[in-house]
């Protein structure tokens, strides 16, 4: 369940992040970018993205479309026949089915945050949890030895779409990380959910790990997801800023557009405050 909802995520983040250039084939029929931007999220089962001569192409799979007697039963409950009980939304799922009159983006972030609503077990004005987790590069690090800084907690996974695009240099290191690189009251701290020894270097030793060589120095590990547990329920990359006194000031989910730039300027806020 958690990989489909990361996957459905993923595609929701894509469609909104790409919808601007490239090509896009929906069932090997190419279509504009409005047809591509515009796709029920609930009829995407896969997407493929590529780069060919330069171009970014999108490739998007359909689930089949329901069928007339299924359809028929859909209009009845509908209409009220509650013969047949639709399917409930599950706490934690992605819906982007609501408010179809607003914009993509705008369906896209308030889902997001209802699913960070119920997920999340801290919240902002909550007092972070500690916790002691063994490094990558070797030894430990504990989140109480660094009280008295600026800390930016962030739960990733080396299998999870989001988070390699949420770390990928030109995104979180350049628009947070380089801003802040000369400031000794503040860390960051990157947690390996799920993430051992072995998948690391499996990932840091592959082509697509290269550019993510930054991270070696800085992961801490959470194999078994204790870490995690002690602030949420579920879902990634997840991220809070923990300001001097230990307390949670801004948490984020999701790598949608712009976020970047809030956890930057709740850490910018952080540092100035008493």
């Amino acid at each position: 369940m958690k990989r489909f909802l990361m996957l459905l995520a993923a595609i929701a983040v894509a469609l909104a992040a790409y919808a601007q250039q490239g090509k896009y084939y929906v069932d090997g029929r190419e279509v504009t970018a409005e047809e591509f931007r515009t796709l029920p999220m609930n009829r995407v089962a896969k997407m493929d993205v590529a780069e060919e001569g330069g171009t970014k192409v999108f490739r998007v799979t359909l689930k089949p479309e329901v069928q007339p007697a299924a359809r028929e039963r859909k209009e009845a409950r509908k209409e009220g026949d509650a013969s047949e009980p639709a399917a409930k939304r599950q706490p934690g799922e992605l819906d982007l089915t609501g408010d179809t009159d607003l914009p993509f983006e705008e369906r896209l972030a308030r889902a997001i945050r209802k699913v960070y609503d119920e997920t999340t077990l801290l919240k902002e004005g909550d007092r972070a949890a500690d916790f002691t987790a063994a490094c990558y590069a070797g030894g430990e690090v504990s989140l109480a030895d660094h009280r008295g800084k600026v800390v930016l907690l962030t739960f990733w996974a080396t299998w999870c779409g989001p988070c390699l695009k949420e770390l990928a240099p030109e995104a979180l290191p350049a628009e947070v990380l380089d801003r802040f690189r000369d400031r000794a009251d503040f860390l960051f701290l990157p947690v390996a959910y799920t993430d051992t020894p072995q998948s690391l270097d499996k990932f840091f030793a592959s082509e697509k790990g290269t550019a993510y060589a930054y991270l070696k120095e800085l992961a801490a590990m959470d194999p078994d997801k204790t870490i995690h547990g002690l602030y949420a329920t579920q879902s990634i990359p997840r991220s809070f800023v923990i300001g001097r006194d230990g307390t949670i000031v801004y948490g984020s989910l999701g790598a949608a557009a712009g976020e970047a730039e809030r956890i930057a300027e709740a850490i910018a806020a952080a540092l100035e405050a008493e």
